[in-house]
């Protein structure tokens, strides 16, 4: 999770969080009234630097205080104290647990950003444990399943985020003050999941008719639904009928090619994505970027797996466009000047997807080593391809193929 997202939900926190009512006040201890009322209306004013101190003297002074650990705790979460946020935190849920205190808004509150503090910190393991518990007690709020699903995305988990972001839009649907959450597609930590059909079809899991539906919308839409919940066979079967019934539908034929994909079958896969892309006429009219760069990432595969090296490697000349920061299809692109013994143009792509395997999220995976790639076996031993990878030396250029009009 980005630092400005999770300050960002804390700041939402603090402004959300109740003021104790006269009634909690005058059950605390006098010494620690005065410090609790001070430190929160400091809050309140966004100087969360100055109330710490004092709500760490109402935390001493009233040690077994659910409340006031759970104000210490927003005030350290606001300046990024994300270890003592987390400690402050657990002991108001624990010390809740034997007297409550928090009510329902502040409980809410408190495991959401006991969740982000540990997601913060990278103890993914922990922070899904915080979310999981805290959906069986209150399973029907919507940022449990959202943020749950942010982590398992940040911890490399793509099923788990996917099947987490599901279960927060259903849930945000059934909202009666209407949507609550972020647009998902927008998130900075579910970005390596913007190509993925599957993700997309999540999107679209709790959305109804719309204005602009074609004959086969509705079939698309069930189809999507079926594949964002992993029943890819049903899937297939529901976006064939869609394209029966609408045969333009750029989405359905993307659809249909995710629930190929996710069920090995490669080339028909391959086959659905084209389709999908000459659909989207003109490019970008329905697909995103990253829908765009999945469907020709999966059509250059399907070419290196059929020996075609130089098709595949305008494919992925073509995915590289879309994304030129994204190292896979760089890499891939080496794959398949290596299929045609393009020593120097493969060890070139090779390169520059190492130079940009930073940009690579955990859900995507970490990316291949060219070392223990068996697209690159037949220089294994070659000292001049070590060279090249290293960019020690250069070897005249074999040219390169032309990316294929989409």
């Amino acid at each position: 999770m980005s630092s400005s997202r999770i300050s960002c939900l804390a700041l939402v926190s603090l402004l959300l969080a109740a003021l104790p009512a006269a009634g909690q006040v005058a059950d605390r201890p006098s010494s620690a009234r005065p410090l609790l009322e001070q430190g929160v209306e400091l809050l309140r004013k966004g100087e969360a630097d100055q109330a710490e101190p004092l709500l760490r003297q109402a935390a001493l002074a009233a040690p077994e205080d659910a409340l006031v650990y759970f104000y210490l705790g927003s005030a350290q979460m606001a300046q990024s104290e994300y270890p003592d946020a987390a400690s402050s935190l657990r002991r108001a849920l624990r010390l809740n647990e034997v007297k409550p205190a928090l009510g329902r808004a502040n409980w809410r509150e408190a495991q959401d950003n006991l969740g982000l503090a540990l997601a913060f910190q990278q103890e993914y393991g922990q922070a899904k444990k915080v979310y999981e518990e805290a959906l069986e007690k209150d399973p029907g709020y919507p940022a449990f399943s959202y943020n749950l699903a942010c982590v398992c995305s940040r911890a490399g988990d793509r099923l788990g985020a996917i099947a987490a972001l599901r279960e927060a839009l259903l849930a945000d649907a059934r909202q009666e003050s209407g949507p609550t959450l972020p647009d998902p597609s927008v998130d900075q930590d579910l970005k390596g999941l913007l190509g993925d059909p599957r993700f997309q079809a999540t999107l679209l899991v709790a959305i109804g008719p719309q204005p602009n539906d074609g004959p086969g919308s509705a079939l698309m839409r069930e189809g999507a639904r079926l594949l964002s919940a992993g029943e890819d066979t049903a899937a297939e079967a529901k976006e064939r009928a869609a394209i029966a019934a609408e045969p333009d539908s750029s989405r359905a034929w993307f659809f249909l090619g995710g629930a190929l994909e996710e069920q090995n079958h490669l080339p028909e896969a391959a086959e659905a994505f084209g389709k999908a892309l000459a659909a989207d006429n003109p490019p970008g009219r329905v697909l995103s970027k990253p829908m765009r760069r999945h469907a020709l990432m999966v059509e250059g595969m399907a070419a290196l797996a059929k020996g075609q090296g130089e098709a595949a490697a305008g494919f992925f000349q073509a995915a590289s466009a879309l994304d030129p920061f994204h190292p896979m299809a760089f890499y891939d692109l080496g794959r398949a000047f290596a299929l045609q013994g393009k020593m120097k143009e493969a060890a070139q792509a090779v390169r520059k997807a190492e130079n940009l395997k930073d940009n690579l999220t955990a859900v995507e995976g970490p990316l291949p080593d060219p070392a223990k790639d068996p697209a690159f076996d037949r220089w294994s031993g070659n000292p001049a391809w070590q060279a090249l990878l290293k960019g020690e030396t250069a070897a005249p250029s074999s040219g390169s193929p032309k990316a294929p009009v989409r």
